[in-house]
């Protein structure tokens, strides 16, 4: 398993040069964030060690632990197997619903490098040629990729993605019914939304996206009406 890190600033993101639709989007994981304008003061009386030298010792140490050719196999539980499964199945669920289809493949690679986070993890732990995920290892994947990764991910896939304004076919069902509605209520499209497999949740963010994108006005609490 090989890795690749890249810095980028936002107004040059790595991922611009990355076409979403050819897959290779989905190979990597994203990360955003904003930092505060510190001044990070350049006087030192002492230095024990340059950052040159502390990685240097981090590589070292990190060599040690992978220098062995001994294969090793390694498996998740039952019990994990199946959380993994039913996360990624709502995630892609979701998350189909509120983006373009290009966040399927996204999500289904996310889910196979929640694995592939927690198997490296185990395989830093221990030497033994038969491995076993701990609930540690297999929780910090989980929550690494779910409720970190996935959201940078989903995010920057929808900022890059030309078509922004488009909707995507179950939108679009939704939004055909509206048309032929003028003003409702949240319980009127609560039917239509859960014979599309959409759950509540997803069709509270659905009906935000709609209001996003001025095609519908909320009037008051669970009444809305089209622009």
């Amino acid at each position: 398993m090989n890795s690749l890190l890249v810095f980028n600033s936002k107004s040059s993101t790595f991922a611009e040069d990355v076409q979403v639709h050819d897959g290779l989007f989905s190979r990597f994981l994203y990360y955003s964030f904003n930092s505060k304008p510190i001044w990070n003061t350049t006087y030192t009386t002492e230095v024990n060690q340059s950052n040159k030298q502390v990685f240097q010792n981090f590589s070292a140490a990190l060599c040690d632990r992978f220098k062995s050719n001994v294969k090793q196999k390694f498996a998740m539980t039952k019990e994990q197997g199946e959380k993994l499964d039913q996360t990624f199945k709502e995630l892609l669920s979701h998350n189909s619903a509120l983006y373009s289809d290009d966040v399927q493949g996204n999500i289904k690679r996310l889910g196979l490098m929640t694995y592939k986070i927690a198997m490296a993890l185990t395989g830093l732990r221990s030497d033994a040629t038969i491995l076993t995920c701990s609930e540690e290892d297999f929780d910090i994947a989980m929550v690494l990729v779910s409720e970190v990764y996935l959201q940078h991910s989903v995010s920057l896939l929808d900022r890059l993605n030309k078509q922004q304004n488009k909707l995507n076919v179950i939108q679009q069902e939704l939004y055909d019914w509206v048309k032929t509605k003028g003003t409702f209520k949240r319980a009127e499209i609560q039917p239509l939304a859960t014979s599309l497999g959409i759950k509540r949740r997803t069709l509270t963010d659905l009906l935000n996206k709609l209001i996003d994108k001025k095609l519908i006005k909320r009037i008051k609490h669970g009444e809305y009406r089209q622009t």
